[in-house]
């Protein structure tokens, strides 16, 4: 399903119509993603794998804002890893708790090291602002249109999608998500009228902006690496692209597309204190993910049942 449909979907499911006092165009979209992420969270459906280079004698790194979580185990213990390359071979460092690394207290870096853990990000990411410098009108099919700022830095600034965007030009009233980061000088934006959330607008030039980056977690490496330069590469388990407009997917098989719009629909009547609703959803997605899974193994283990051989079992 495309954001349209799912919008659709949604608006049956709970059975209000659009514009009832609760429900407009952003907090459709707003719910269904919700709903969408919270799948991905459930069922690890998408993956990733962000690579950071080291510097010396820093412990913390930023993980970017679509984390979930860790993806990839030590086949033999079970722990989580990351591949850290110092120029010519690889190792793979082990998670940890963070309160081991914290009580442990290793401060010495060292050439490769041995463990690593992930901990939220103490300090956000500062307010982005800056003006246009060229029109970026609305695509009326879309439903998305792209801020563009010839002095912005937005990939060094760390701008990703689902941070939020404020067109802060005089009396203007309109506020969105960033889809994309298309490059350090273009976003590709949602933006929604804050009065109601049903009219969308693009960018014209000229108009100032402010962005609000999300809370970010962090990798963080046990004992800090003595080296600037080394590759790590960490797999995660991470949200899929937002879908605030008409013509997106979310980017997981379209199986799961139902249990997010129960999901938005349980997140929504939780907001409306109807908890009774609310857990019913919740029991529907949960339903549609349970087939989904017990489909999948059912066609993966097919014709690999188990068979004992009755003439062959040791006397007791």
């Amino acid at each position: 399903m495309d954001g349209r449909e799912m919008r659709q979907n949604f608006i049956k499911v709970i059975g209000e119509p659009a514009g009832s006092g609760w429900l407009d165009t952003k907090s459709e979209y707003s719910f269904i993603d919700k709903g969408g992420i919270k799948v991905g969270e459930l069922m690890g459906l998408l993956h990733a794998e962000q690579s950071i280079s080291t510097v010396a004698d820093q412990r913390r790194y930023n993980l970017d804002a679509q984390y979930i979580g860790l993806h990839i185990r030590n086949e033999s213990s079970g722990d989580y890893i990351i591949k850290y390359n110092n120029g010519s071979s690889d190792s793979f460092p082990v998670f940890r708790p963070f309160t081991n690394i914290v009580t442990d207290n290793q401060t010495s870096s060292i050439t490769i090291p041995e463990r690593f853990s992930i901990s939220d990000k103490l300090i956000q990411f500062d307010r982005i602002t800056g003006t246009t410098t060229s029109a970026g009108a609305i695509d009326s099919q879309t439903n998305e249109s792209t801020l563009i700022a010839s002095a912005s830095t937005f990939i060094t600034d760390g701008v990703q999608p689902r941070d939020i965007v404020h067109n802060t030009t005089d009396g203007s009233i309109f506020s969105g998500y960033v889809l994309e980061v298309s490059s350090e000088t273009a976003l590709i934006t949602a933006m929604f009228e804050d009065a109601d959330g049903s009219i969308t607008k693009g960018w014209g030039s000229g108009d100032t902006f402010a962005i609000q980056p999300q809370g970010r977690k962090q990798l963080v490496i046990d004992p800090p690496p003595s080296t600037t330069g080394h590759t790590v590469t960490v797999y995660q388990i991470v949200k899929s692209l937002p879908v605030f407009a008409d013509f997106r997917i979310f980017g997981f098989p379209e199986q799961y597309s139902m249990a997010a719009v129960y999901f938005a629909a349980s997140i929504y009547k939780r907001r409306d204190q109807d908890f009774k609703k609310a857990d019913s959803f919740f029991q529907l997605a949960d339903n549609e993910l349970r087939l989904i899974k017990d489909a999948s193994d059912t066609a993966y283990h097919k014709g690999r049942t188990m068979r004992i051989n009755m003439r062959k079992r040791a006397r007791i």
